[in-house]
């Protein structure tokens, strides 16, 4: 049992708290986007999947983190203008960042899209070349939904970030 007067109690409060949150979804949005702007060659398309699953679970939590602590972003619409309009690609079933960003930390199953590149060959051993374009998920109370996720990080980017004010400089509460 720790004593709550004993000097060694160490804890985080609110500001560093959304610094780290802030921080870590940052990094996470850059992966992500450099995800979704390369062109791959479909036989290599694997060793991309798992990766980019990991940084937009992360991202999504630490996003909808900053969301709960500052309320920043909670009625943001996404620009739909930012969407890649790919060959054959649906329309996404949501514009709206905190519910995308609620699927992805409830669903059940995920599924990624793989879009056609259309521009000049850049694989010239390739069959085809694929970007990653857009999930599919599918949660306990919504069937399989389409999200796209460069205009979710995009917005976190340009939308999101800005309107945080930088964290005070990093202190811990000391009981």
């Amino acid at each position: 049992m720790v004593d709550e007067k004993s000097p060694s109690v160490v804890g985080l409060n609110h500001g560093r708290m959304l610094h780290l949150h802030v921080n870590e979804a940052r990094r996470l949005a850059h992966r992500l986007l450099a995800d979704c702007m390369t062109i791959r060659p479909v036989e290599l398309m694997g060793d991309a999947i798992e990766p980019f699953f990991d940084d937009l679970f992360n991202f999504a939590f630490h996003a909808r983190r900053i969301t709960e602590l500052t309320d920043i972003g909670s009625k943001d619409e996404i620009d739909k203008e930012n969407v890649f309009n790919h060959h054959g690609v649906e329309d996404a079933s949501s514009y709206k960042y905190e519910e995308i960003l609620n699927y992805i930390m409830h669903c059940r199953s995920i599924s990624i899209g793989l879009s056609d590149w259309m521009g000049n060959k850049r694989w010239i051993n390739s069959k085809q070349e694929k970007i990653l374009s857009f999930i599919k998920i599918e949660t306990d109370w919504r069937s399989k939904e389409i999200f796209y996720v460069f205009p979710l990080v995009s917005h976190f980017l340009h939308n999101i970030l800005p309107k945080i004010a930088e964290p005070k400089p990093l202190k811990t509460m000391i009981h």
